[in-house]
This record gives C-alpha cells, structure tokens and sequence, in this order.
C-alpha cells in the first residue's frame, strides 16, 4: 500500500496517523512529494526515553525528549523521499522507531534549521578583545552590551573545538572546554561592529586568527535516530547534515544496516558541524551492523561506537543478584530477556570469573535490575561485574570515509565477527581504530574474538593507528582479546606512533605499506601479547 505525505503544518502528525491506520500483515510506503517539512519543536512528540550515552538527566527526572518522526510498534513500514528535506528544531531528535520491525528510511535530506553549535572565525584578536564573525545559521544574541548563547542556560560544561581548513584537522580546545558555562561567559562585554563582526572583550589568547571554532553544551537530550528495540531497520541513500546529540543510535537492536549515506554538515549556509557527538552509535545489539558506502565528517566525537555495557553486580542471594548501571549517561532500560547468557567479569582483569542464564529479569529503578538465574551465586561475586554477552553483535564496516574527526575512528567492543574494510580516516587526532574495553570509567564492554582490518587507507594519525588498550590493571593472565588481525593496509604516519597492543592472543600485522618520515623508527608497542605475528 502506498500512501502520500504531502506539506502540512503537521508532517510529524500526519505520518504517525498513516502508520496508526495501516492494514495489519500489508506492507506501507510512505512516499513524500519533493519539498521542505518542517518539524517544530510545538508540534513535537513527547516521551519519556532512556537512551544509552545520552541519559544526562540526575537520577529521578524523566528523560523527556522531543521527537520529530515517531514510528512505534510498527511492521513493514518505508518512508520514501524525493528531493525532500526534513527541517527539524530546536533540542529534538529528529527520527525514534522503537519496537519496530522491517522498517526503512530512504532518499531524505535531514537538517536542523537552528543547529545546536555555535559557530565562528576568528578575524582578529589581542590579549584584550576578539572579533569573531559567526556563522549566520547559527543562534546568539547581542544586547546590553553582552553576548548570550542559548545553551548558556543549560546545565553542564560546554566543548570547544578548533576546526583548520588548511590542514585538514579538527580538534578539541582542553583551555577553552570543560568549563561552566561557554569560554565567553567571562566576558567582560561585546558589541558589534559595521563589518558584521561581534568584538568581545575577553582576556583570553587561546583563539588563532583565521580558525573556525564550534562551541557547544554536550547535554544529551536529543538523538539523530533512535532504534530502539527493533529489527530489520535500514537508513538508505539519506544527506544527513546535522544531528543533535548523538547520532544515529541503535539499543537492544537486530539487524541495523545503514547504506549510502552522507553526514556531511551543511556547507552551503556555512555550517562545519554535522553531529554534536557520535554519528553511529550501538550499544547491546545483536544480529548485524553495517555501515556500506558512507562518508563522515564534522562530529564532535568518534565515527561509530560498537558495544556493550558492564553493569555492577551490587547485591547476591542464592540464585538472585540485583546489577547497577554505572555510568551516568546510561541507565534507566531493562537490558536482560530471559534465556539471555551472562558473564562474571573481574573490574581490574576483565577476566572470566564465572556465567549463568538469565530465567527472569525486573526493572527496579533506573539505575538496578533484579535477576534471576539458573544457578546459586557464591556471595563472594558481589562487587564484581557482569557482561550480557547474548547481546553481541557482528559488525561489517565497508568503504567509509572521515574526515574532521575530533577523536577516534571507529570503536569496536563486541564478540562477534567485526570487519573493517575498504575505508579511508583522514587526520584522526586519535586513533583510526580503537579496541578497549572496561569496566571502571565508561562501562563499555567487552572482549573482541575475531577483527579483521584490511585495505583501507590511515592517513596521519595524529596517536596511534591501531589501538587495542583494555583498561586493566595489575597482573592480567588470561588475554582479554583474541584474533586481531590487520592485513593489506596503507598506513601514513605522522609520527612514530604506528599501533599499541595490549592484553591480546593473536594479533597479527602483515603486508601493510609503511609511509613516513624515513630517519623515524616505526613503534608497534606489545604489552603483555601472545601468539603475535608481525611483519615489519
């Protein structure tokens, strides 16, 4: 059945009323006239959703978030666009599909018409005043004598990052970042100028004249795309141009494929910023993640995230334990089902100490999960930690490119088949490809069993390429990965720094092409490996 969604005041409401009214078992396209929808936050979708990495709500207050497309309970369900863009604003996330199966989003330019970043160059500057001329999409205010941001407002520290054209780099500003309120709340006053530029008075020197600098509030109320609790969801041949928070965010998900997109920020209103931090992120999939034919650029975090979640074991009796989130961005979901298998993992070692099979598992607040098991816990597992390793997922990344990336390429924590091929990472602060795993910092686990990373092209790295650090401490005896394997590669270096391996069995390293400066000595840094094979 094929329906049409024309303009209206209301095209959130008008696709969630097709979708409500769609025949049971017949499969639903909904096909949009070529044009511009516009999804204003008045006429937003509210709910309450707990979404990994992005709960920064204190313990208590709902995560209310607001939602430009909502599409729940739903089977067998396209939206198509035709030369049509989706205009969103505001803190929204632009597209939730929750408890949905076989549902596909294609052919759609998404945008913000407000993004969430402030913007700016630099045009001159002294230890007392800078000038800057913002970018003209972007929000701010000039009155009494004051320039005021609208996340001024917004609880939480603010994130500065300096973007060089030139040089192809985009980093992250630690003197201007990490601080209550933006780098401008001290000011002591602005005015502007004839030449549209805004003159602050700062006593500030961190600013270089003819640099681009994005500024943001990193609060997570918001996401690109949610799936949530769905299967069989694909994102095909969509220009993505800006995502507020996260990015495209897969939880508890099966078979999440996104095909041929582009999230490349809009460079023809002057933006540089696509994404406010990751642009792929899944967390406890299971199925396949795959990422085909796709290009990146202007995050202000990694490319794709890939992983699971330790959760602290609090309390023990008999065949009960009760399990806590641990990090304050995630909590609040119920990431067990029954019949699900769990490990026992060692916080300092992320060693194996012992599993079991979930019969039972109960939310009891947004922080604990009560679960049943089909065994006696000795007492002793108390402080430990606990991986859902049912919920693992392979992983295909195939033919993508990033470029003005502030951190790290991809990030692989997951047991199944994982594969990164045919891809180019272009000035990478951090590494290309990090393996990490850990269960006292981000909780984000857990081992990986079989990576294979070949042809693709690493280009100055500005730390190491390839990063296998799991986050352990003391005397590590059983490996935490296995079967690393990066074959085939070009890899550019910058500096010396080439890969660090640590706590793995079999890592192996052939017929890669070395480029660099010729009088440095390439470092492959092995720590506590086995079973290595290196072809230097």
């Amino acid at each position: 059945m094929i329906v049409w969604i024309r303009k209206s005041d209301n095209p959130g409401r008008d696709i969630w009323e097709a979708i409500r009214q769609k025949p049971a078992n017949e499969p639903l396209e909904l096909r949009f006239e070529p044009g511009d929808y516009f999804f204003r936050p008045e006429m937003a979708f509210m709910r309450d959703i707990y979404i990994t990495n992005a709960t920064t709500v204190p313990v208590g207050e709902p995560p209310t978030r607001q939602i430009g497309i909502l599409i729940e309970n739903a089977e067998d369900v396209t939206l198509t666009g035709d030369c049509t863009t989706l205009w969103f604003d505001g803190r929204m996330s632009e597209i939730v599909i929750q408890h949905c199966k076989r549902i596909t989003i294609q052919g759609f330019t998404l945008n913000f018409v407000h993004p969430s970043v402030f913007e700016f160059d630099v045009v001159k500057r002294n230890m007392l005043w800078v000038d800057i001329r913002p970018v003209e999409a972007c929000e701010y205010t000039v009155e009494r004598g004051r320039m005021t941001l609208p996340f001024d407002f917004i609880p939480g520290q603010t994130i500065m990052q300096e973007r060089d054209a030139q040089r192809g780099v985009t980093r992250r500003i630690s003197a201007m970042s990490r601080r209550r309120g933006s780098v401008f709340s001290p000011q002591l006053s602005a005015k502007r100028l004839p030449n549209g530029c805004i003159r602050v008075y700062l006593p500030f020197s961190a600013f270089r004249k003819g640099l681009r600098y994005q500024l943001s509030n990193p609060f997570r109320d918001g996401v690109g795309t949610l799936i949530d609790r769905s299967e069989e969801v694909t994102l095909r041949n969509n220009s993505v141009r800006y995502m507020h928070g996260l990015g495209i965010t897969a939880q508890l998900s099966k078979d999440v494929s996104i095909h041929d997109c582009d999230f490349l920020p809009d460079g023809a209103r002057g933006i540089t910023t696509c994404a406010a931090a990751d642009m792929i992120h899944a967390c406890m999939c299971t199925g396949l993640v795959e990422v085909h034919r796709c290009r990146f650029e202007g995050a202000r975090d990694d490319v794709i995230n890939v992983h699971g979640v330790h959760f602290g074991v609090m309390r023990v009796a008999d065949n009960e334990i009760v399990v806590a989130f641990r990090q304050n961005e995630t909590k609040g979901f119920l990431a067990f089902d029954a019949g699900d298998e769990i490990e026992f993992v060692d916080p300092a070692t992320l060693a194996k100490v012992g599993e079991a099979r979930v019969i039972e598992a109960k939310l009891l607040n947004v922080l604990h999960t009560r679960l049943k098991l089909d065994r006696s816990i000795n007492p002793h597992m108390r402080r430990l930690a606990i991986e859902n390793i049912t919920k693992n997922c392979d992983v295909m990344i195939d033919d993508i490119t990033c470029r003005h990336i502030p951190t790290r390429g991809v990030l692989l924590s997951t047991r199944g088949k994982c594969v990164i091929r045919n891809s180019r990472f272009h000035d990478l602060p951090m590494a290309n490809v990090m393996i990490a795993d850990d269960a006292r910092g981000w909780y984000e686990s857990g081992r990986v069993k079989d990576v294979l990373i070949e042809h693709n092209y690493f280009e100055r790295c500005g730390m190491y390429t390839i990063d296998v650090f799991p986050e352990t401490r003391g005397r590590v005896r059983t490996p935490v990965h296995q079967n690393i394997r990066v074959v085939n590669n070009e890899i550019i270096l910058s500096g010396e720094r080439l890969a660090r391996v640590k706590d793995t069995d079999g890592f192996v390293f052939l017929r890669n092409c070395i480029k660099g400066h010729k009088k440095r000595k390439v470092k492959i840094r092995l720590i506590n490996c086995r079973n290595y094979k290196i072809e230097r």
